[in-house]
């Protein structure tokens, strides 16, 4: 018996004292995602206001159009071509050196305005006149083109070109282009009763190097004179009854790109909406449609004062200062809960507002004498100043706030958990429940996952005095268990997409949003997870 229990007691000893790998279980809580809402951030900052109670509004200017000057006023690009045959067959003349040929004196050219258009005076801000000469004369000459009516510093325009000799079936050829920038133009033709027309003149003086020769008949004198890219600075006349038509068209309208669905009852809002003619010309104007669009929701077309009738602006004043050549004539139409529907407009939520306008030039005529006038620059334009209290009743509305999410100092742990669970802790100031849905994301933005829905997704509201304003704040804990492949998703995750909906209580009451008013929410992760050593 001896000899057998001696090598058992030696081999249990032995396997006694084997050391064994070191294995245990620990618990881990972590921040992963944080956030803190109120209305600044579901509003750009510069749109919101305070009120002396804590109460808040957005006021914002927006342009709705702007129509420039030159759509009034456009000079095409114009040739004039000016031929002179001296003779009739079988005529000739001997000229001599320094003769003079006078071939178009003070010769009127007309240009062919559009809209009907009659321009007195023009001052050019940018252009050129491409002058082109042919001389078929066989001795060497020099050309003379002017535009009397064109004048810088008091000076007419005048280009004087040496012009090598040529034939009448052969040519000499030559041009050129002259700056005409801020030349004034007299369009009134040469006794002032004529409209867009403009005085020129040509002349050919036969060189002092030149020999005597003849002037035979077909011996065509020739010049093209053509206006050039043309651009008033300045534009005098009368500019027609034409109409212009601006839209439909849509501006956009970015307030509420972070609601993402439903609608507001609101209890007021006004909106201004400031028409300004900087155009020295009376206008009959008609908002022909003024409309809220939310791809998500309907269309609200606006009702109230001057849409769908017509109502008149007046003429801008010439200060006579090139700095500050206008003061234009300003036209405010006011719409608030009292004349229109604005209330459903701007609580369609729109995220952009389509328009169309139509204004008719000179509703009476020539009233001014052919004194109408455009500079460049000026516009007629609409801006829309809106005013909108936030006090209202909330119906479906979501809004949508995205913010980090990190758990990439824990990827160790995550591979190695056994079990685990979301924990978020919402901090909730405003006056009803919340309910929230969280959607992870890439980098992209693209969704992952949905990693917290309903129905068990309902932040509490804190308790509220006889006027509907909360007392305080409330705490709401939610808690989120997930699986192999909810934690999957997690260390994919950049981004999660908070979605929080809401419906006021006492619908249709209305409830004063307050800058004290926000929802914090902090978001930890809390598992159990193995080390092995």
């Amino acid at each position: 018996m001896k000899i057998y229990i001696i090598p058992v007691l030696a081999s249990i000893l032995f396997f006694s004292c084997k050391k064994e790998k070191p294995y245990w279980d620990t618990d881990i809580v972590a921040p992963v995602a944080t956030s803190s809402l109120n209305l600044t951030n579901l509003f750009p900052d510069t749109l919101l206001e305070s009120n002396s109670d804590g109460s808040l509004k957005i006021a914002l200017e927006t342009d709705l159009f702007k129509l420039a000057a030159d759509t009034l006023l456009k000079l095409p690009d114009t040739t004039f071509e000016n031929v002179y045959i001296p003779f009739t067959f079988p005529g000739f003349y001997t000229y001599q050196p320094n003769d003079n040929i006078n071939f178009l004196p003070n010769n009127e050219v007309k240009f062919d305005i559009a809209n009907g258009v009659k321009l007195k005076e023009a001052i050019i801000r940018s252009g050129k006149l491409h002058i082109e000469i042919y001389n078929p004369l066989r001795q060497p000459t020099i050309f003379t083109c002017s535009v009397l009516s064109a004048k810088l510093n008091n000076v007419p325009l005048s280009i004087a070109m040496q012009m090598p000799a040529g034939t009448q079936a052969s040519p000499a050829y030559r041009d050129t282009f002259v700056d005409v920038s801020n030349y004034r133009v007299d369009f009134s033709g040469a006794i002032g009763n004529q409209s867009n027309t403009v005085i020129e003149n040509m002349a050919v003086l036969i060189s002092p190097a030149a020999t005597a020769d003849t002037l035979k008949y077909g011996d065509t004198l020739r010049t093209n004179i053509t206006f050039v890219d043309i651009v008033p600075q300045f534009g005098r006349g009368y500019f027609g009854t034409q109409t212009l038509n601006l839209g439909p068209d849509t501006t956009v309208f970015d307030v509420f790109n972070q609601i993402s669905s439903g609608t507001l009852g609101l209890d007021e809002a006004t909106i201004e909406l400031l028409v300004s003619n900087q155009f020295g010309i009376d206008l009959r104007s008609t908002i022909t449609a003024l409309q809220s669009l939310n791809p998500q929701n309907a269309t609200v077309t606006l009702t109230g004062p001057s849409i769908g009738s017509s109502f008149n602006v007046g003429r801008a004043t010439a200060t006579g200062n090139p700095a500050s050549p206008v003061i234009p004539y300003n036209k405010t139409l006011v719409y608030n809960e009292l004349n229109s529907n604005l209330t459903q407009f701007i609580g369609n939520l729109p995220r952009s507002i389509s328009y169309s306008l139509n204004s008719q030039l000179n509703p009476l005529g020539n009233v001014s004498g052919f004194n109408d006038f455009v500079y460049y620059g000026t516009s007629l334009s609409a801006r829309m100043k809106a005013e909108i209290p936030l006090k209202f009743s909330a119906n479906n509305i979501v809004l949508l706030d995205t913010t980090e999410f990190d758990v990439s100092s824990l990827t160790e742990q995550i591979d190695n958990v056994n079990e685990g669970k979301l924990r978020l802790r919402a901090t909730n100031s405003y006056p009803f429940n919340l309910s929230l849905t969280g959607v992870l994301l890439d980098e992209n933005n693209n969704p992952i996952e949905t990693l917290i829905s309903g129905p068990n997704n309902v932040i509490l509201s804190p308790n509220v005095d006889g006027n509907g304003i909360s007392v305080g704040s409330r705490e709401t804990w939610l808690e989120i268990p997930f699986d192999r492949s909810k934690l999957e998703s997690m260390k994919k995750a950049k981004k999660i997409a908070y979605y929080i909906g809401f419906n006021t209580t006492n619908q249709p009451n209305s409830v004063t949003f307050l800058n004290s008013y926000k929802l914090d929410l902090l978001l930890t992760a809390d598992f159990n997870y193995s080390v092995n050593k």
